[in-house]
């Protein structure tokens, strides 16, 4: 048995590169003679799906942090723990090194860009490293690099440097120096459970969806606005549902006294996190991706797979699946004009929005399955082990 190690520092499932990696490690266990062990920082509702799964995981202390945000006021003791952090975190990397030798390691694949004490433990025994970038960092999640000199000196030494769009590999390609690999997450899916023969926009109210944490960067406001603008002036009898946990409560509560001052409490509903995507979307009609910046977008392609039209922003990751006229239209960013023009054109064609979201929903199953983007995975493994 090959002993592999897999470091993630999202051990909340709400994370898409949660779920991506769940479907990841399932794969390796039905596929290969490899025996995955995830280590996290801390605990999280991930462990409940390792257990169910059989899957051997540790929590391993890593003081060590790579990030702070953005917003947040850097004070002189700030500055000071920065600088004292990395003598803390010493024994953290001790403690890691001695459990890769006792298992006997043969590779660790650090699976987020912004954690590394695993990688930095792993280059200094001498095991080989893929480093998985899912994150644009400044653009979608707010986060910059704390010492990023040294953060970026601990990513180039790894063996291998993937990206899961193109968008991410373009920002990156000019930071690291090793080549940086694309390869798109997949989604855990049975082909049994999908609806091949939507009919859209059948109905006397159209149904739209958004989905993601409620945060600025996600667009549901500008989706609102948009939905907004074409009932007052073009008549849009919709209904908008918000999938995801509220994660600003500033931008909710902006969000709420639009909704009040517009009187549509009964058009747009707060529908919070669900953990099955695609079958809480089956009787939608179109989903909106608005994000100023999507790493990859995991919601456009269960949005895809569950029949709908995919309506996607022309920025980040969206812009990679979501190829206008063909799997899903698209819009400028950031534009409610833009949006709003699209949406209409979209409804106002059903016979042609239908035909493109039967093209997405193709085109998702044959691209983006987890069997698929484990395949790839592991392909990249073997070349090191």
């Amino acid at each position: 048995m090959i002993n592999i190690v897999i470091q993630h520092d999202a051990p909340s499932m709400t994370s898409g590169a949660s779920h991506s990696l769940l479907g990841l490690l399932i794969q390796i266990k039905k596929n290969t003679d490899y025996n995955p062990i995830v280590i996290l920082p801390v605990h999280g509702d991930i462990e409940k799906e390792f257990k169910k799964h059989s899957i051997e995981y540790y929590i391993f202390q890593q003081r060590d942090r790579w990030y702070r945000d953005i917003n947040d006021k850097v004070t002189l003791i700030t500055r000071i723990k920065d600088i004292v952090r990395p003598y803390i975190y010493k024994s953290d990397l001790v403690s890691i090194k001695r459990f890769l030798v006792s298992r006997k390691v043969q590779l660790v694949h650090v699976n987020m860009l912004p954690c590394g004490t695993v990688g930095e433990a792993a280059e200094a025994l001498g095991i080989p490293v893929i480093w998985h970038i899912r994150e644009f960092m400044e653009e979608d999640l707010n986060r910059e690099f704390i010492s990023k000199h040294k953060r970026i000196r601990i990513v180039n030494k790894a063996n291998q440097i993937i990206a899961i769009s193109n968008s991410i590999k373009n920002k990156f390609s000019s930071v690291f120096t090793k080549e940086i690999k694309v390869v798109y997450n997949g989604i855990d899916f049975n082909i049994k459970d999908i609806n091949l023969d939507r009919k859209l926009l059948s109905k006397g109210v159209i149904d739209f969806s958004i989905i993601g944490r409620v945060t600025p960067n996600k667009g549901q406001y500008e989706l609102i606005e948009a939905l907004e603008n074409l009932r007052k002036n073009r008549g849009l009898n919709y209904r908008l549902s918000i999938f995801g946990n509220i994660e600003d409560n500033h931008y909710w509560g902006k969000i709420q006294k639009y909704i009040e001052e517009n009187d549509v409490n009964d058009r747009v509903l707060l529908k919070g996190y669900v953990t099955d995507v695609i079958d809480a979307i089956k009787e939608e009609d179109i989903v909106c991706v608005c994000s100023k910046q999507e790493a990859f977008g995991r919601v456009t392609i269960e949005g895809m797979l569950a029949g709908c039209l995919v309506i996607g922003a022309n920025s980040g990751g969206t812009a990679e699946l979501v190829i206008d006229g063909k799997t899903g239209f698209q819009y400028k960013q950031g534009d409610i004009s833009s949006l709003s023009n699209v949406i209409w054109s979209a409804v106002s064609d059903p016979d042609r929005a239908i035909r493109i979201a039967n093209n997405g929903q193709r085109y998702a199953i044959n691209n983006f399955s987890v069997e698929h983007y484990a395949d790839q995975i592991i392909n990249i493994y073997k070349q090191y082990i």
